[in-house]
C-alpha cells in the first residue's frame, strides 16, 4: 500500500491548463522579460526598438507554430498548442541567455546552447506530440517547423547568430538527432521491466494514459484485463416504498476507480442514470472496497445493474420500524440503523481523514450483525479528506477501533419506532467536484418526532470544513435533528487533471 500512497500523492502536482487568453499573455510577457536579460547579457543597454526586435524574434515563431498545429490537427486544443510553445520559446529562450553570457569566453563556440535549446525544444514538441497527442507520421515535421521558424528569425535578430558563417541549420539539425538518440535510449532502458511484467512499453503506457486524460478513450482497460484478477462479491439493496416514490439504497461491493472514465469510476453516476426514474430516487454508496475492486472495464457496469435488478425483485416491502444507535471508539465512529430485521452499520473517522476500507473488514463486520439480524449492510462514509492515505486493512489499529465501535453500538438497547421517510435528488451543473449522480437528501423521521439526515455526495469525499458547515447547517434548520452526517459514493470520474484529490468543497 507504500506505493499507492506515493503514487496517489504524484497526482496533487497535476495542472489545468490556462485559457488561450492567458498562454498568449504569458507568451508575450515572457519574451518582454526575456528581452531584458538578452540586453543585459549583451552588455546592451536598454533600447525600446530592440526589445521589439526581440519580442518578435521569440513571440511570433512561438504564436505560429502553435496556429499551424491547431489549424492542422484540429482535436488539439488551441491552449494545448499555446502550452507547448510556450514551453518550447522558454527553453529556446534560456539557452539563448546562457549563449550569450559565455559569448565572451567561448566565442563562435557559444552557439552550442542555442543548439541544445533548440533540439530540447524539437524534442518536447516530438514527445508531446507522439507520445500524448498521438499524432506519429506528423510529429516530426511540426516538431522541426517550430525549430526552423526560430532560425529564420534568430538569423534576423540575435547578433551573435549567422546563418552564412556558423551553418546554424546543420549543426542544430545534427544536435536534435543526437538528443533523439539520447531520449530513445532513455525509454528503452525505462521501458525494459515494464514490458516484461505488463508487455507493454513505456510509451505505450503514456500514449493510453494521455489518450484517457485527454480524449476520454479507453485503451488502458486493455492493459487492466491483461494484469486483472476474477473475483467474486456482492451488491446490498435497501428500499423504502412511500404513496409517491420508491427510494433504493444501493451499497455495491466494488471500488469506483481508477480514474477517469476507465473501469468502475463512473459506477456511482452510471447506475443511478440507468435505474432513476420520476417515482425511484436512487442512493448508491461507497461500500466497504479498495481499488483491489477496481472493475476492469467500465462495460462491467451491465452486471452490476443486473445483479441490483435482481436484488430488487426480491424484496418484500412490510411496515417500518427503526431504531438508531450511535458509539465511538478511538477516532472511529459507529453509526448503526435498525429496519425491521435487518441492520445498516456506516463507519466514519471525522475529522480525520476518512480512507478505503477492506473487503475483509466489512465483511467481519457484517458477520458479526447476522449475530443479531439475517441481513446485515456495511457503509464507509467516506466523508473526510486531508490528503492522509491510510487504509483500513485487516489487523491494522483503525480496523480494531472500528470492531470495537461496532461492538459498544450493538450492545446499545435500542427502542424500535415508526417512521416517515422522504427523499430529495439535485444534479448541479456548476458545483466542482460534484460528479454526475450530483446530490441527494434522506430524511427518516421516527414516532417520536426525532429527524434523521444523510446527504450523499457523488464525489470523491468532502473537505472537513465543507462536512462540518453542512451539518451545523441541518441542525440549525431543523429542531430536533438526533442525527446528520454528510456520505460520499468516492467516485473516481472527476480523478483526471488533478489525481485523486478532487474532494467536495474544495
Amino acid at each position: 500500500m507504500e506505493s499507492a500512497k506515493n503514487a496517489l500523492g504524484i497526482t496533487k502536482y497535476f495542472i489545468t491548463l490556462p485559457t488561450s487568453r492567458k498562454l498568449f499573455f504569458y507568451i508575450i510577457n515572457s519574451a518582454l522579460i526575456g528581452s531584458f536579460f538578452i540586453q543585459i547579457a549583451s552588455n546592451k543597454s536598454i533600447e525600446l526598438t530592440e526589445i521589439i526586435k526581440i519580442i518578435f524574434v521569440f513571440a511570433l515563431p512561438c504564436l505560429a507554430s502553435a496556429l499551424i498545429l491547431k489549424l492542422f490537427r484540429r482535436k488539439i486544443k488551441l491552449n494545448q498548442a499555446l502550452f507547448l510553445s510556450l514551453i518550447s520559446m522558454l527553453t529556446t529562450l534560456i539557452f539563448t541567455i546562457l549563449g550569450l553570457l559565455f559569448l565572451p569566453i567561448l566565442k563562435e563556440n557559444s552557439n552550442v546552447f542555442v543548439f541544445s535549446g533548440f533540439a530540447l525544444s524539437f524534442l518536447f514538441w516530438f514527445l508531446s506530440l507522439s507520445l500524448v497527442f498521438k499524432i506519429k507520421r506528423s510529429a516530426i515535421v511540426f516538431s522541426l517547423l517550430q525549430v526552423i521558424m526560430y532560425l529564420i528569425t534568430f538569423n534576423f535578430g540575435i547578433e551573435f547568430i549567422n546563418l552564412e558563417s556558423t551553418s546554424l541549420l546543420a549543426k542544430a539539425l545534427i544536435t536534435i538527432l543526437f538528443f533523439l538518440f539520447v531520449a530513445e535510449f532513455l525509454i528503452y532502458l525505462i521501458s525494459r521491466p515494464l514490458k516484461k511484467n505488463l508487455k507493454l512499453s513505456t510509451s505505450q503506457i503514456i500514449e493510453m494514459f494521455s489518450a484517457q486524460w485527454l480524449y476520454k478513450e479507453q485503451d488502458m482497460e486493455e492493459a487492466f484485463e491483461k494484469k486483472g484478477q476474477v473475483a467474486s462479491t456482492f451488491v446490498a439493496v435497501a428500499s423504502f416504498k412511500t404513496k409517491s416514490k420508491t427510494i433504493h439504497l444501493i451499497i455495491p461491493y466494488i471500488h469506483f476507480g481508477p480514474f477517469g472514465n476507465l473501469g468502475g469510476s463512473e459506477f456511482s453516476y452510471l447506475i443511478d442514470n440507468i435505474l432513476k426514474s420520476p417515482n425511484q430516487t436512487i442512493f448508491v454508496f461507497h461500500g466497504t472496497v479498495t481499488h483491489s475492486m477496481d472493475p476492469v472495464r467500465s462495460s462491467s457496469i451491465n452486471q452490476v445493474v443486473q445483479t441490483i435488478n435482481k436484488a430488487i425483485k426480491k424484496i418484500e416491502y412490510k411496515k417500518a420500524f427503526f431504531s438508531f444507535s450511535e458509539a465511538k471508539y478511538g477516532d472511529s465512529t459507529c453509526y448503526l440503523f435498525g429496519i425491521n430485521d435487518s441492520l445498516i452499520a456506516s463507519f466514519s473517522r471525522f475529522p480525520k481523514s476518512t480512507e478505503d476500507i477492506d473487503l475483509g473488514v466489512g465483511w467481519a463486520l457484517m458477520e458479526r450483525m447476522k449475530q443479531k439480524a439475517p441481513i446485515a449492510i456495511v457503509v464507509d462514509c467516506h466523508n473526510c479528506e486531508t490528503e492522509e492515505v491510510e487504509y483500513v486493512q485487516a489487523g491494522s489499529i483503525i480496523a480494531m477501533e472500528m470492531l470495537k465501535a461496532h461492538e459498544n453500538c450493538l450492545a446499545k438497547p435500542t427502542l424500535a419506532t415508526k417512521i416517515k421517510v422522504g427523499a430529495a435528488q439535485f444534479y448541479p451543473q456548476d458545483i466542482p467536484a460534484v460528479g454526475g449522480a450530483g446530490i441527494r437528501v434522506l430524511c427518516i423521521s421516527s414516532e417520536n418526532n426525532f429527524l434523521y439526515f444523510i446527504v450523499l455526495i457523488d464525489s470523491n469525499s468532502i473537505e472537513l470544513q465543507a462536512r462540518d458547515k453542512i451539518v451545523k447547517e441541518i441542525k440549525k434548520e431543523f429542531r430536533n435533528v438526533k442525527f446528520a452526517e454528510v456520505y460520499t459514493t468516492d467516485t473516481h470520474e472527476l480523478n483526471v487533471v488533478r489525481g485523486v484529490f478532487n474532494p467536495a468543497g474544495k
